[in-house]
């Protein structure tokens, strides 16, 4: 049976129809199953580091922490002891203190640790630690993390975690300057340094402004750490700008708060300005101390009205706070007769939480 041409023909043209769609397919699928195994060689160039590494990288950093915690303290009291041997001087020195430098970094001046210094010394210490870490990590012949951190460079958010709290702890430290200068000091703490100052205000109570500037930065440190040890080979981690943005938001309202007026304190006058040393020898004397910001944070009258000079000083037996048309007054009598000697002397009043205000020259003893 004879075959028509024609229908030979549409045969023939659907045989090549199909057959060069084929190869389209096959060309389509070899490209993207091309372009698959490049991705996935590349992304296992990128992100797969051997077991070794990242255990390398891990020791390094607890190598690093414990380098600058101790070891580094260390060798400079050995240099310290070099340099005094050299010169003959070895008085006064001490066994090495380790944690000496550290501390003197975050306690301030009113014996209390700082928030503030705190801050910004954990951070130093963080990311000292960090590249530390990537160095030891490059020694120990594991150089990805080192390699990765050098092509892309501190990451910009760095300059905040360090400059931020170090621009908070200067501005604090001049703002509390600055306040004292003014009359208005900073009691020291009788009870020591405390982790809980972190938090809290002179007084004892907890402080918003701190609590937010120390909570956000605890987790910033936590992501910081986590990171690093989650994926110790890809160098520094990149943090998020929300913890960026929440730290440095709680630093600018952790100084601004400092800087809000607080209660000025300041002694005025005291009347009478004058007493005549027979009078004060007679036990008669009675003064009054008028000011502000002289009585206890419960509005009680303060614990100590004194007046001294070089020579020495007394205490008022009793001190009786009250107001009038000029303020806060404070009725103080029952001074020892003994103690006095005729000059002039600078009064002070002590708040039971530590308070202190002075007012030089504030009375003069004149004989009579």
């Amino acid at each position: 049976m004879e075959r028509s041409p024609i229908l030979m023909s549409r045969r023939s043209a659907g045989v090549t129809a199909a057959s060069a769609s084929f190869r389209v397919l096959v060309a389509v699928g070899c490209l993207a199953v091309a372009l698959v195994w490049t991705s996935a060689a590349e992304a296992g160039t990128t992100n797969w580091v051997p077991h070794e590494s990242k255990e390398a990288g891990r020791w390094s950093l607890l190598i690093a922490v414990f380098g600058l915690l101790f070891v580094l303290p260390f060798l400079l009291w050995v240099l310290e002891l070099i340099v005094r041997v050299c010169s003959g001087r070895l008085d006064g020195l001490g066994a090495p203190v380790v944690f000496g430098w550290i501390r003197g970094g975050i306690i301030g001046t009113d014996k209390r640790v700082s928030t503030s210094k705190t801050v910004a010394v954990v951070w130093t210490y963080a990311v000292a630690s960090g590249l530390l870490s990537i160095v030891i990590a490059k020694w120990w012949g594991h150089p990805h993390a080192y390699n990765l951190q050098v092509s892309v460079g501190l990451q910009a958010g760095y300059a905040l975690l360090i400059g931020g709290p170090l621009g908070a702890a200067i501005v604090a430290k001049g703002l509390v300057t600055s306040q004292v200068a003014k009359g208005q000091s900073k009691p020291a703490a009788k009870d020591g340094a405390k982790v809980s100052d972190l938090v809290s205000n002179d007084s004892g109570d907890t402080d918003l402004g701190d609590l937010q500037y120390v909570l956000f930065n605890a987790v910033a440190l936590t992501f910081f750490f986590g990171e690093l040890l989650g994926s110790p080979q890809l160098g520094l981690p990149t943090i998020p700008d929300v913890l960026l943005g929440l730290t440095s938001v709680s630093a600018v309202g952790y100084v601004g708060k400092k800087a809000l007026p607080s209660q000025t304190r300041a002694i005025t006058k005291v009347e009478p300005a004058q007493v005549k040393l027979g009078v004060w020898q007679a036990g008669k004397a009675q003064l009054r101390v008028f000011g502000t910001g002289l009585l206890n944070a419960d509005g009680s009258a303060p614990d100590t009205v004194r007046f001294e000079n070089i020579n020495g000083g007394v205490d008022a037996a009793r001190v009786v706070e009250s107001t009038t048309t000029e303020g806060l007054v404070l009725d103080a009598d029952g001074f020892p007769f003994n103690s006095f000697l005729n000059g002039t002397y600078d009064a002070i009043v002590v708040t039971k939480e530590g308070n202190k205000v002075t007012k030089s020259d504030a009375l003069e003893v004149v004989p009579g």
